[in-house]
């Protein structure tokens, strides 16, 4: 009787690893075959600047953002994808100290009375689909985002109300690791989330990767290099990361 309870055991063992290795390659090939399909609005307001809230920098019924000197290469790209999926026509205005601003009253209107508060805030529960969420973060992850290695990515706000929202689609998108960080009691505020994305995830954030890639080095440029420090602080700053990823990296593997 023993004998035969643990041939049995053993017959249903190999039979849940086969239907586990079958599942496994089944949702391999359904990822490897899956196509990005970005929801434009939910994008563009995962790109969009709400430091001290959506309104402070912007004209709530015709502006679409406000983008630093650094952005130039979000702000063409932004523009050009208003023209591509709204077949709408827009003009990046520069100004005075280089900054630029993108106006297109009537999508502008829409997009800010549809998903933000009277003050400022993302309102909650606007985005409901899967593609939609994710779609919203890859809006967030080009503006504020960075890969740290392979799958573990971070988003850092600054004076950004809209954490909250973020953390709460990472857990509904399937992100089981995930670390947030804020310095809520110093000025301005920053807030840091650390997690492992899931394979659909990084699909869309590569979808962008060569755009993230520019704006990167594009803010990068920015910096003052001439400064005496500057290589000693660089120096700095990369042994910090190196070792914030390596502990990470511990945390997320248990």
């Amino acid at each position: 009787m023993k004998t035969n309870f643990i041939i049995i055991l053993t017959l249903f063992t190999i039979s849940v690893n086969q239907i586990n290795a079958q599942n496994n390659k089944k949702d391999k090939t359904e990822l490897a075959n899956y196509k990005v399909h970005i929801f434009p609005d939910a994008f563009l307001i995962g790109t969009f600047s709400d430091y001290l809230g959506r309104y402070f920098y912007i004209e709530k019924e015709t502006q679409i953002d406000r983008y630093a000197p650094n952005e130039k290469s979000l702000a063409k790209y932004i523009s050009f994808f208003i023209s591509n999926n709204y077949k709408i026509k827009n003009e990046i205005v520069v100004k005075k100290d280089n900054t630029l601003e993108l106006y297109v009253p009537n999508l502008a209107k829409r997009l800010n009375s549809s998903f933000y508060l009277e003050n400022g805030s993302l309102a909650e529960n606007k985005f409901v689909t899967e593609e939609e969420k994710i779609s919203f973060l890859l809006g967030v992850y080009y503006r504020n985002g960075e890969q740290l290695k392979d799958n573990i990515y971070q988003i850092k706000l600054t004076n950004a109300p809209k954490q909250e929202i973020i953390y709460t689609l990472l857990k509904e998108l399937g992100c089981e690791k995930i670390i947030f960080d804020s310095a809520q009691n110093q000025l301005p505020q920053t807030f840091k989330f650390y997690f492992v994305a899931t394979p659909k995830m990084v699909k869309y954030f590569d979808y962008l990767k060569q755009e993230k890639a520019q704006l990167t080095f594009e803010s990068m440029s920015f910096i003052d290099d001439s400064n005496k420090d500057f290589e000693a602080t660089n120096k700095k700053n990369e042994k910090i990361k190196k070792e914030l990823i390596k502990n990470l990296e511990f945390i997320f593997s248990e």
